[in-house]
C-alpha cells in the first residue's frame, strides 16, 4: 500500500488545488494521504471530499514552523481538532505576521524599480503567503523578468536563486517564516509544557526537521538535513 503523509496544495506553496492533488495521488496509486499545508488547514475540507471520490483515506495534517530551545523546525501535526478556536487563532496570527513581512518586501522591491501592485498580489493568497508563487507573479511581468535577469546576470535563473537574491536580502528584507513557540502547540494538546526532543513523539508530534539559516550558499526553499530522530 502506498502512503504519502506530506503533500501541499495551492492553499500554501503547492501548485495543485486540493481536488487536483487528490486526483494526482490517485493516478499514482496512493491509498492514504495527508494534506499538510504550511500554517493553514483551509484546504482540508476540499481535500477530504476529493479523496472520497478516489477512495483515498484522507488524514488531517498541518505543517508548522516552530521554535524550541533556540532551534527552528518544520513540524508535521496529524489528527488535531480542526474546530479548535485556539488553533484557528494560532494560524491566523502566523499568517498575519507573514503577510506583513511580504507586504514590506514587495513595497521595497517596488521602490527599487520592480513593477508591483502589492495588494493585488497579496489578495491572491488568503492563507499562507507562498514566496515561490510570488516569484511566479513577478516573473510573469516582462519588465520584472528583464530586471531579474539583468541584476542576476543570468538569462535563466532558478527559482531559489531569485528568492535568495530578492526575498532573503539584508537590504530589501528577509522573508522569514512565521515561527511559533512549540509550547503553544503542546498546550493545545493539553500536555505538560516541559519539553524535550525525546518526548515530542509520544505527544503525537512527528517528523520534526531542522533547516539551516539562510545564507548566500544555502537554499531558502529546501533543507538537505534529515528529519530529527525523536527516539534518539
Amino acid at each position: 500500500m502506498l502512503i504519502d503523509l506530506q503533500v501541499h496544495s495551492t492553499y500554501s506553496d503547492g501548485y495543485l488545488t486540493p481536488s487536483e492533488l487528490a486526483k494526482f495521488l490517485h493516478s499514482n496509486g496512493i491509498k492514504i494521504a495527508a494534506l499538510t499545508d504550511h500554517n493553514t488547514i483551509g484546504g482540508l475540507g476540499e481535500f477530504r471530499e476529493a479523496c472520497k471520490k478516489y477512495q483515498i483515506k484522507a488524514v488531517s495534517g498541518l505543517e508548522l514552523y516552530v521554535k524550541l530551545n533556540g532551534k527552528k523546525f518544520n513540524l508535521l501535526w496529524f489528527n488535531f481538532n480542526e474546530e479548535s478556536p485556539e488553533l484557528h487563532k494560532l494560524l491566523r496570527d502566523s499568517q498575519a505576521r507573514r503577510r506583513g513581512r511580504a507586504r514590506k518586501i514587495l513595497n521595497e522591491l517596488k521602490s527599487v524599480g520592480f513593477s508591483i501592485n502589492t495588494e493585488k498580489i497579496l489578495d491572491k493568497y488568503n492563507h499562507y503567503i507562498p514566496v515561490n508563487h510570488i516569484v511566479d507573479d513577478l516573473w510573469a511581468n516582462s519588465q520584472n523578468k528583464l530586471k531579474i535577469k539583468r541584476e542576476l546576470n543570468n538569462p535563466s535563473p532558478r527559482e531559489e536563486e531569485i528568492i535568495r537574491a530578492f526575498f532573503y536580502n539584508k537590504e530589501i528584507g528577509r522573508m522569514e517564516e512565521s515561527y511559533m513557540n512549540i509550547e503553544r502547540i503542546i498546550r493545545l494538546r493539553k500536555k505538560s509544557p516541559e519539553l524535550s526532543l525525546k518526548n515530542l513523539k509520544k505527544w503525537g508530534l512527528t517528523a520534526l526537521r531542522s533547516f539551516p539559516r539562510i545564507t548566500q550558499s544555502a537554499s531558502p526553499c529546501i533543507s538537505s538535513q534529515s528529519p530529527t530522530n525523536l527516539d534518539s
